[in-house]
């Protein structure tokens, strides 16, 4: 499928919703509650790159904002399957907490890309 058909498209997976939010803006919305694995990774990664198509360079922004937990593994095999995909990261926090946890990730991890922490989907637009 080329990118032109699938612009708007969603794609529900086992740990959220996969979304072109606007042209060029990739949101994964993790569902409430959700633990988020390795395994988990895979399938959401898979709906991401059948979103973005041939394209070679996108925003992304993901909500975890209901997620129970997201694991290290998890997040690394995220990082190294849209390392080459992904201009920049916006990540959407719920909490204070959430945003003080995901700061500090990001401070210490070393990301292909920039990566901002927000508290709305609006902020991160």
């Amino acid at each position: 499928m080329d990118s032109k058909s699938l612009e708007g498209k969603e794609i529900f997976t086992n740990i959220g919703l996969v979304k072109e939010v606007e042209k060029g803006i990739i949101k994964l919305s993790i569902n409430e509650g959700a633990h988020v694995q390795v395994s988990d990774i895979d399938v959401a990664a898979d709906a991401l790159l059948e979103i973005l198509g041939k394209r070679k360079h996108t925003l992304f922004m993901v909500d975890l904002s209901s997620a129970n937990s997201y694991s290290l593994k998890a997040r690394i095999k995220l990082k190294k399957l849209l390392e080459k995909k992904i201009l920049a990261c916006s990540i959407i926090s719920g909490s204070l907490l959430g945003s003080i946890i995901a700061n500090f990730i990001m401070r210490v991890s070393t990301l292909p890309y920039p990566a901002k922490m927000f508290t709305s989907e609006d902020s991160a637009l």
